[in-house]
């Protein structure tokens, strides 16, 4: 029997939304080939990375268990509270998010994991700010010689091809299901280095929601809708992540 993957992620609730890392655990389950995928995460609404280091509860999470990959989130732009113009939040320069991710990933280097990043994705009312979102995590993945799960850009090349499927909720930035299950495919193809093509595209919901453990400053608890996209929704939509994945790796 092949070991289990064991992944941690830091984030908020465009993470713990439709629980994208369970949706992860079950996609890599229904792979013959893909070793299990352990996960947990340390998520707060709206929190930054730098609130999450001020709290405590992540690095604490980080040095007591063992992690293959450390997966960091941050607040969707990028730190410091935004200013809004017109109504939509400004992207802010990425200062703040670098510095808390440095610190992040010595602790995790500290523990023998890895640094992975998840790149979010822009507003729909401003999908102008992916340009900027892109910067700041793939410049500080370079630094630190981490990997990067292209999320925000698997979400921008599917508007592009199909914009009638619905990825964001009506609030125009938090994910639908849809959205959630292209996170996760990315997700996929990055810690297995292989194609997400061809797992389920229906998932049952889970009634449980996410433990009190790894919720902070939320009440009630966050259930996950089903997963129930059509078959060409979901090849399409895990070609689109395994092309994002491999046009990363590849410098496109």
């Amino acid at each position: 029997m092949k070991p289990k993957l064991r992944a941690l992620f830091i984030g908020n609730s465009y993470i713990y939304f439709n629980n994208v890392p369970h949706l992860l655990s079950v996609l890599a389950d229904s792979s013959f080939e893909a070793r299990h995928l352990e996960t947990k995460m340390i998520v707060g609404p709206g929190f930054t990375l730098e609130r999450h280091w001020a709290d405590g509860g992540a690095l604490s999470a980080i040095e007591r268990e063992r992690w293959d990959y450390v997966i960091l989130q941050e607040q969707s732009t990028l730190g410091d509270p935004p200013e809004v113009i017109n109504g939509i939040p400004k992207i802010n320069a990425p200062t703040k998010f670098h510095e808390y991710a440095r610190r992040f990933d010595g602790a995790i280097n500290k523990r023998g994991a890895r640094t992975a990043f998840f790149l979010t994705w822009a507003r729909e009312d401003s999908p102008e700010s992916q340009a900027l979102l892109n910067e700041g995590y793939l410049q500080i993945a370079k630094e630190l010689r981490a990997l990067v799960a292209p999320v925000g850009i698997a979400w921008r090349d599917a508007l592009k091809l199909n914009a009638s499927l619905p990825l964001y909720q009506a609030d125009h930035a938090h994910p639908a299901v849809a959205g959630s299950y292209l996170a996760a495919c990315v997700l996929y193809s990055m810690l297995y280095d292989g194609s997400p093509e061809g797992l389920l595209s229906q998932i049952p919901a889970d009634s449980v929601g996410i433990p009190d453990d790894c919720l902070i400053d939320h009440n009630p608890l966050i259930s996950m809708a089903a997963v129930d996209i059509s078959e060409t929704d979901a090849r399409f939509l895990q070609r689109i992540a395994l092309h994002a994945v491999e046009d990363l790796a590849s410098g496109n």
